[in-house]
């Protein structure tokens, strides 16, 4: 039996993803936000991950296409006021993804070294 991929659980999962991130952007900054417009943003972002699965669009995975991607996600969530405020928006944006990358990464080593995460979850460590 082949491996089974649930694309909505996948949109779903990066809609949540990219929320958060849009929200942590927006706090950091102080910047007020329209909710449907942060949603929408979210939502684009989540579509671009589902685009992952048609192999005719893999151009999309490209460095310049991804950093598009984003720019527009900025734009959709806060709008365009100046320059100035959209790349201290981008700026922030960025490292609040960088750091959570980074987190994300020192939990999945953490979880392969110790196994702890697992513990009292009723999982058993591999190897056990």
């Amino acid at each position: 039996m082949g491996l089974v991929v649930y694309i909505d659980l996948i949109f779903l999962l990066n809609l949540l993803i990219d929320a958060s991130l849009l929200l942590v952007t927006a706090w950091m900054r102080k910047q007020k936000f329209v909710f449907w417009r942060l949603l929408a943003s979210a939502a684009f972002g989540a579509a671009y991950v589902v685009m992952m699965f048609l192999p005719e669009l893999s151009f999309l995975y490209t460095f310049l296409v991804k950093f598009l991607f984003s720019v527009v996600m900025l734009w959709i969530a806060f709008g365009f006021k100046s320059l100035q405020s959209y790349l201290r928006n981008l700026g922030a944006f960025y490292v609040i993804n960088f750091v959570a990358a980074g987190e994300y990464w020192e939990f999945t080593i953490y979880c392969k070294a110790t196994a702890r995460c697992l513990m009292g979850s009723g999982i058993p460590p591999q190897g056990a």
